[in-house]
């Protein structure tokens, strides 16, 4: 018997017109051209056999290594050969399995439900019934698994496709740390794409870095986390109904014109956006937008209509605060960089009571800020990175925002710092940083200036404020002062770059610059404890200084005292970061403490002298300044007590003070 598409044993033209059996019994006609009176003929070819896809690369590699192998490899040709004729008599009977199969409607494929769904068993290779040739092609796999190759995956370089890690839309990603348990030295090995992904069924890594050490993000489908918000009960309600509210609270107009405000006023302070994705009512994050216009509502009278449309209004600040928590809470399971700006945003709001410090929020917001920025990549430095430059600069300048407000939110609350300098990179900006912005040059001073008094004020609050350098301070009087004169000298040169323009954020970098300055004096002139023993802790020694530590205070708050008197009533339009309002008072209870630990009576009179001085010009400014209420009202409150029923005066010092207030 002779099949029809036999090769060694060719049926005849009618048999293989009718792809049916061609039957010879010793020589030609068979057995179906005798019965139908047909001519037996062996004229037209056989057609080549289809071949499945990816056979021929497999066929072309077998040739070459067969042309290439080494002459201790001749002697297995004669086991080839053997294999290529025991495969060759299989071919016939294969062929006849696959005609019962696919073609047969009463065959073998008759009791077999071949329609079974796969789908969504992973494992399952794309297969024909019985394990055909079609099994081990090489099939597209949308999954798949993480090869054996020894070589590390690709990094997109080059002319490869840029990554925009964060403006996925079906994914957030997280940074992979070098501790965890899928090790980043490992997973530099993985074959990933020209892009530097490589893709599970939920999951996806992605390599942006590979020098000095690998850095890769972890992008999870949405479907994978809607579980855990669910049983967070963080469901998140529909985009469109927050919007609708967002819109009845704020029209998309006036929220255009609040973030022109925003933009004018408060994103020189804090360049968290870029002009490649600014923030827009029609498309940004509810929460974004919402947490913008409450910081930009208190500019409204600096804008030509909104002056007169809510001129009536009360900031809706509850509204938004409530449209912030409903949109941003869900999204805190998958945070991305619109996370982030948002809570930004939301620590550096001014309240309503300018009366009240709000530690506890404020200190909380710090704390989710600094994970959702770890989550996020945001303590790297993404300068080597294979992404837009402008996402670069961006993130530079969010990682820069984000350490100085660590770094300000601690001292002014008396908190820990939640960001360590060893864990985190970028802790200054540099002139590429500026991609993505149109800030002035005045501007981009100012934030240079910034980065120089924050590296001073975290050097100071590691040396001098932290817990085990207070024990040491209380254990030795030598520890502080060398110190202490150490960062003194490091003002010399930051005093050459301070601002003199006389702007609007010249204010703000002239109180940083008096405040840090006060805060390292202030840690060698505190009033002394005394412990059991006897002994006098945390004394203020007027020697640690070259013998002049109650001079260089004095001309420091005369120096600070002088800048709170020449502020303009005008300076309303500057954005008072979230620390100004107790920087304010912690030079009114400097200058008590200086009062309380005085060596004469005329040296208490000095000093008390001007503290009262410093309460005349807050309590002449405050109505119009309200960053200087809570510092005149704190201070007030001792007064108002009374200074000897509040404190524990020497002889000396409570004479001064009962002459001075009897005047």
């Amino acid at each position: 018997m002779r099949k029809y598409m036999s090769k060694r044993q060719r049926p005849c033209d009618h048999c293989r017109s009718r792809k049916t059996a061609c039957r010879i019994d010793h020589a030609p006609p068979c057995r179906a051209c005798a019965l139908s009176g047909k001519e037996c003929t062996f004229l037209q070819e056989a057609p080549p056999r289809k071949r499945p896809e990816g056979q021929d690369s497999i066929a072309s590699d077998m040739t070459t290594a067969r042309g290439t192998q080494s002459p201790e490899d001749a002697g297995l040709d004669s086991e080839t050969a053997y294999v290529d004729l025991f495969s060759n008599q299989l071919h016939g009977h294969e062929d006849g399995v696959q005609q019962m199969l696919y073609h047969g409607s009463d065959g073998l494929g008759a009791g077999l439900n071949m329609d079974m769904d796969v789908s969504g068993y992973p494992f399952m290779p794309n297969m024909s019934p019985f394990g055909s040739q079609e099994a081990h092609m090489s099939v597209p796999n949308p999954e798949p698994e993480p090869g054996p190759g020894p070589g590390p995956g690709p990094v997109a370089t080059g002319d490869s496709p840029l990554q925009t890690i964060d403006q996925m839309e079906d994914g957030s990603p997280q940074v992979i740390g070098l501790s965890s348990d899928m090790d980043p030295f490992l997973l530099h090995r993985y074959n990933a794409d020209e892009s530097g992904f490589f893709h599970f069924k939920q999951l996806s890594i992605q390599s942006v870095q590979s020098q000095p050490y690998p850095v890769q993000f972890l992008t999870s489908k949405p479907a994978l986390v809607a579980k855990t918000r669910e049983d967070a009960a963080d469901g998140a309600l529909p985009d469109a109904q927050l919007r609708m509210e967002l819109e009845a609270v704020v029209s998309a107009s006036t929220g255009r014109r609040l973030l022109s405000l925003f933009h004018a006023y408060i994103e020189p302070q804090y360049p968290i956006f870029s002009t490649e994705a600014a923030p827009d009512p029609g498309s940004s994050p509810v929460h974004l937008l919402a947490a913008a216009y409450a910081v930009a509502f208190p500019f409204s009278i600096y804008d030509d209509q909104l002056c007169i449309d809510l001129a009536y209004d009360t900031p809706p600040f509850a509204a938004l605060s409530r449209l912030i928590n409903l949109s941003l809470r869900p999204d805190l399971h998958s945070p991305t960089i619109s996370e982030a700006q948002t809570l930004v945003l939301m620590l550096i709001r001014p309240f309503a009571n300018p009366l009240v410090a709000e530690a506890p929020y404020k200190g909380s917001l710090m704390g989710s800020l600094a994970a959702v920025a770890i989550t996020l990549g945001l303590h790297l430095d993404a300068s080597s990175w294979n992404i837009p430059s402008w996402q670069v600069a961006l993130r530079k300048r969010l990682s820069f925002v984000i350490y100085c407000l660590d770094k300000w939110i601690a001292a002014s609350l008396g908190r820990p710092r939640q960001l360590r300098d060893d864990d985190w990179v970028v802790t200054s900006l540099d002139t590429s940083d500026r991609y993505g912005t149109d800030l002035t040059d005045e501007e981009w001073d100012h934030l240079l200036f910034t980065s120089r008094i924050t590296a001073i004020l975290d050097s100071a609050l590691s040396r001098l404020f932290s817990l085990r350098a207070s024990q040491e301070i209380a254990r030795d009087s030598t520890y502080a002062p060398p110190i202490v004169e150490s960062l003194l000298q490091s003002f010399s040169n930051v005093a050459g770059t301070l601002p003199q323009s006389h702007g609007t954020l010249d204010t703000v970098s002239h109180l940083s610059y008096h405040y840090v300055r006060l805060l390292i004096v202030r840690s060698i002139s505190r009033p002394p404890i005394a412990s059991q023993a006897g002994q006098q802790l945390h004394a203020g020694d007027n020697n640690a200084l070259g013998g002049n530590t109650t001079g260089i205070l004095r001309s420091i708050t005369c120096d600070f005292v002088d800048f709170i008197r020449r502020i303009k009533t005008d300076a309303t339009p500057v954005f008072w970061p979230p620390w100004c309002p107790t920087v304010i008072s912690t030079l009114c209870f400097t200058l008590l403490s200086a009062v309380v630990t005085s060596q004469s009576q005329q040296e208490a009179a000095e000093w008390l002298s001007l503290l009262q001085t410093t309460r005349r010009e807050l309590r002449l400014k405050a109505t119009t300044l309200s960053v200087l209420r809570l510092g005149l009202l704190r201070i007030d409150a001792i007064f108002w007590r009374g200074l000897e029923n509040v404190l524990c005066l020497e002889p000396h010092v409570k004479t001064a003070v009962q002459e001075s207030l009897a005047r």
